[in-house]
């Protein structure tokens, strides 16, 4: 879900209404386009979208794949995934999430309605491409972060597929709880969260792609398909865990 502020118009007006959206819920917008008709009680106007829906899952992935570079230089190791310095720093890419507004796979996937769901998968595409813009620097920083971030890709395939998708599970849970208190400007489910998934090792699919697009060529050209069935798993378990809340309370407005 996106966030538009609507510009002041006069500082005498306070009330704006909604004539008519030009969007329909999940279509792609692009920045300039127009987005909705709106009316005052002196006029109608037409609001343009102020920035494209797919560029603020991009930079999503970006904040991420950020995030994860510092956590795999950090010195990331089979057996604690990463540093707990690195675990903290990943904090960075939630929060700058949040504090944009960006479109982020686990952060959107606990709040979208039945026919969102196409538009969440959109959303994920576009933290990928995120993510793949920041591992290109991992090809030529002289830090070991393709080394780490094998080891992290090493370490989910002798997990397995179906282990590592329950794990996830974990991880929903836990980002869909921190944004719920974020947008409520209660920031420390956030900062021991994200900490907290990184070290009991269950998986974020964004940061997973991170780290995935990190590793040697000739490693995932000989175990590609291994590495996108526990992917699948990853993110199908994401989606349950950031979904958990609702299936255990059943809401109606679920």
């Amino acid at each position: 879900m996106t966030y538009i502020r609507i510009p002041v118009i006069d500082a005498n007006i306070r009330d704006v209404s909604v004539v008519a959206w030009r969007r329909k819920i999940g279509e792609e917008v692009l920045a300039g386009e127009a987005l909705v008709d709106l009316a005052t009680d002196k006029s109608v106007f037409v609001f343009d979208a102020p920035v494209s829906g797919t560029l603020l899952a991009v930079f999503a992935g970006v904040a991420i794949g950020t995030a994860g570079f510092g956590f795999l230089a950090s010195g990331a190791q089979p057996s604690v995934y990463g540093s707990l310095v690195g675990a903290v720093l990943f904090c960075f890419g939630l929060l700058t999430v949040v504090g944009y507004k960006l479109k982020l796979y686990t952060g959107t996937a606990g709040f979208i309605r039945k026919n969102e769901v196409g538009d969440l998968f959109l959303i994920l595409l576009g933290n990928i491409v995120g993510c793949l813009l920041v591992s290109m620097l991992s090809r030529v920083s002289p830090l070991t972060v393709q080394e780490s971030a094998q080891k992290v890709l090493e370490l989910r395939m002798g997990t397995g597929a179906l282990k590592c998708g329950i794990l996830a599970i974990g991880c929903g849970f836990i980002m869909t709880t921190a944004v719920q208190f974020a947008r409520q400007n209660q920031f420390l489910p956030l900062i021991f969260g994200v900490p907290l998934f990184i070290v009991c090792g269950f998986p974020h699919c964004v940061a997973d792609a991170f780290y995935f697009l990190c590793v040697p060529f000739a490693f995932i050209k000989a175990h590609f398909l291994q590495v996108l069935c526990v992917y699948v798993c990853i993110v199908l378990g994401n989606l349950v865990g950031c979904n958990l809340y609702r299936i255990v309370l059943a809401k109606d407005q679920y």
